[in-house]
């Protein structure tokens, strides 16, 4: 996207910045109120009305829970906003770090940022920081030539973020050679031999999974578990074979589903399972526990379908921290 564009939109989306609460601020240019701002917080823990009336407008917290900007491109108005203040927080925080900034005093900050600006819940804030606290770190000082606009355009590209630096965009040119015709493949003789494949996918299980607990406690796939907090009503209370709300997915719910198959289909050949395996708690994991749900899901399959080979993948939920 072009610099000039973004600019001109956001001195039309944040003016307000100017008054916020009956507090005036000195007017400057629009990414610069954002750049101190994101200073401030750095070297004083203190959160700007800037941030703040960013955070309000763009609803971090909604995206967080699967909510969309203005759409996949990068021209609607919460998409420049979003893009832009991620670039600027981005470039201060890598400031920081070249500066000799500790880490851990800008996880702490951020930790401070996710809960005060309403990104997402306390407990999801401080655990789901600490746990990617040291890849973050570990990317950010070791990837040469990184910058702001480098990192949201490789994490929020869905959000119309981008980065034209040629070392993170490429094309591939294939030869300059006529592709060779499409045969259509011969259709298989009547009485040929077939096999039969179960696919399985994101069976998601969750040992703590509790009927009748909150399903809509407002954190995505953290819910229907006893500390997912009290029913507002009676339609909250999540289902006893699962819940298609902010849930994953029971014990009993995989063995009931894999002893049907069983029962239909007792003569498999094979069996592909494309992992994620550990539930959507993304922010309490650790290898130890991500490790037991592999072991008794793998048991479960084992015990439903004795003797049928299994080609098992990993996802990107089987590692710890996720996406590790």
């Amino acid at each position: 996207m072009a610099a000039g564009r973004v600019y001109a939109v956001l001195l039309v989306v944040l003016p307000a910045l100017t008054h916020v609460s009956g507090v005036p601020l000195e007017w400057r240019p629009t990414q610069e109120i954002l750049r101190q701002d994101f200073r401030d917080a750095i070297e004083t823990g203190h959160i700007g009305v800037a941030l703040r009336r960013v955070a309000q407008e763009l609803d971090l917290g909604s995206l967080l829970l699967g909510g969309e900007l203005d759409g996949a491109g990068s021209e609607g108005r919460r998409n420049l906003l979003f893009c832009t203040t991620c670039s600027i927080g981005s470039n201060e925080v890598l400031h920081a770090i070249q500066n000799g900034t500790d880490p851990l005093a800008i996880a702490t900050l951020a930790t401070k940022l996710c809960i005060n600006l309403g990104i997402a819940s306390k407990t999801f804030c401080e655990n789901m920081i600490e746990i990617a606290e040291p890849q973050i770190f570990w990317v950010l000082n070791n990837t040469e030539g990184l910058t702001g606009k480098d990192v949201c355009g490789m994490v929020f590209g869905g959000f119309g973020c981008s980065t034209n630096n040629p070392d993170r965009v490429w094309e591939v040119k294939l030869p300059e050679v006529p592709k060779p015709p499409v045969t259509p493949p011969p259709t298989p003789a009547p009485g040929a031999p077939v096999m039969k494949v179960l696919h399985l996918a994101d069976t998601h299980y969750d040992p703590h999974y509790l009927p009748g607990s909150n399903a809509v406690c407002g954190d995505k796939y953290f819910c229907c578990r006893a500390e997912s907090g009290p029913l507002e009503t009676s339609e909250a209370a999540a289902g006893k074979w699962g819940d298609y709300r902010n849930c994953d997915a029971p014990k009993w719910l995989l063995e009931a589903t894999y002893s049907h198959i069983n029962e239909q289909y007792p003569d498999l050949d094979f069996i592909i399972w494309t992992g994620d395996l550990v539930p959507h708690v993304v922010w309490n994991t650790s290898r130890e526990g991500n490790l037991e749900i592999i072991q008794a899901s793998v048991q479960m399959v084992k015990d439903h379908f004795p003797g049928v080979p299994v080609f098992p993948a990993l996802g990107n939920h089987e590692a710890h921290p996720v996406n590790a």
